[in-house]
């Protein structure tokens, strides 16, 4: 836009400004995009893996100075193996966590290496809600970790509840399904890779792909290219539908 009018190029950039919060969703899709990955993490972390709450107690020092004023909460996942290539497999997948090992001499009990993918508080949630979906034994677990609030007492009740779970008892507490991590997009059906419902009238285009992903994507090369006769077709046109409405 550098060869445009200074009041046109300020134009095209309001315009551009008003279009994306209304196309950016509530919730933006991260996390582990293939779908056979995903599959294959969740079967791990049903056999292998453990989904936690870990508490802070109140009064412990936070190492910045203070002390905590009250109990914090936050998610936990962990994956242990006595094969290092399962767990280094899980960090590349998501690219989160770390690797830790435990040596025999560690334990007088162990007589092999252990190895341990960690990840906690929003690292574990993310991942935690790209795998939700293909859990099978640990999706009360999941809801568990994924809901759990920083702190209060709702938070001290889903600890518990997950304790229990770990015991084999009830937990007498549970979360809604959480949002899912990653959407996967098939043309003309539910929501598209943005999280766009498909399901609403003018939203797809006449081949099935989102109509709003195709506003933004010509927006941005429209205003990018400096294209001012399609901007402001573009323009007449959002402003007919909306008088129309």
């Amino acid at each position: 836009m550098n060869n445009l009018k200074p009041k046109l190029a300020a134009m095209l950039r309001r315009w551009a400004a008003r279009l994306a919060p209304a196309e950016v969703p509530k919730f933006k899709p991260r996390g582990i995009k293939n779908r056979d990955e995903r599959i294959w993490l969740a079967a791990i972390i049903d056999g292998e893996g453990c989904i936690f709450i870990n508490k802070r107690k109140a009064g412990q020092h936070s190492g910045k100075g203070y002390a905590r004023q009250s109990d914090l909460f936050g998610a936990g996942l962990q994956v242990g193996n006595t094969c290092r290539a399962i767990v280094e497999r899980c960090k590349t997948i998501t690219g989160k966590g770390s690797i830790s090992l435990r040596k025999p001499g560690d334990d007088l009990r162990r007589k092999q290496t252990l190895y341990s993918w960690a990840c906690t508080a929003r690292s574990a949630r993310i991942v935690l809600r790209a795998v939700y979906p293909h859990l099978v034994a640990k999706q009360h677990q999941a809801r568990l970790a994924i809901g759990c609030p920083s702190r209060g007492e709702e938070a001290a009740r889903a600890h518990a509840g997950l304790k229990a779970l770990h015991g084999g008892h009830d937990p007498r507490i549970d979360f809604s399904e959480p949002v899912p991590g990653y959407v996967e997009f098939e043309p003309g059906k539910g929501v598209c890779q943005r999280g766009h419902n498909l399901a609403l009238p003018d939203a797809k285009c006449s081949n099935g792909s989102c109509r709003e992903c195709k506003r933004v994507s010509d927006a941005r090369r429209y205003t990018g290219a400096g294209n001012t006769t399609k901007v402001r077709r573009r323009m007449a046109r959002e402003s007919r539908r909306k008088n129309r409405r």
